[in-house]
Parts: C-alpha cells; structure tokens; sequence
C-alpha cells in the first residue's frame, strides 16, 4: 500500500475511534486488504449481507 492510501486509512480509523468504536489488528487488515484489491469491495459486501462477516476475521 503507498504511503499515500495508508496515511487516509491511519485518518479514517482515528476518526472511527474518536467516535468510541475500537479496530482490532484483523479489522485493519481486512480493511488494508480490501483497498489493494485483495478482497473485492463487491464480493465483501455480498458476503456481509449473506452474515459471512465472521469468515474475513479467521
């Protein structure tokens, strides 16, 4: 991830957190990887919906 996209994702969780919500390392990571393209935006939200939520924090 450039320096760039990881310096807005930092931002995006603080501001979460600010709120009182918390991030565990595995959140992070799901989220990292769904901005590379490792997991697909489109597949992530199909499988929310069907309640695989759990499946991408194993």
């Amino acid at each position: 991830m450039d320096s760039k996209k990881k310096k807005l994702l930092e931002q995006a969780i603080a501001s979460v957190e600010m709120e009182g919500f918390a991030f565990s390392a595995k959140k992070k990571k799901l989220c990292q990887d769904i901005l590379e393209g490792v997991v697909s935006y489109e597949k992530f939200l199909a499988d929310c919906k069907k309640g695989k939520f759990p499946n991408y924090l194993n």
